[in-house]
């Protein structure tokens, strides 16, 4: 686990990450209150890139429902 942003005023840790994970972040303050659909913060820029990245170079494969006869 990373402290990748501190307060510089309180040094207390505002922004954690994992490093092995495609996208792992926890934040202690509030990004959607200064977020837009037309001025998106960048956190959820990049979140949204890093699922589409991830769906892209996956193999995925269909779950069989429970019943579902197989051809």
């Amino acid at each position: 686990m990373i402290a990748s942003g501190i307060n510089p005023q309180t040094g207390l840790v505002e922004i954690l990450e994992l490093n092995n994970h495609p996208f792992f972040i926890g934040v202690q303050y509030h990004p959607e209150l200064k977020s837009t659909v037309e001025n998106p913060q960048p956190i959820f820029v990049k979140f949204i890139k890093a699922a589409k990245d991830f769906i892209e170079n996956k193999i995925v494969t269909p779950i069989k429902m429970q019943g579902e006869m197989s051809n």
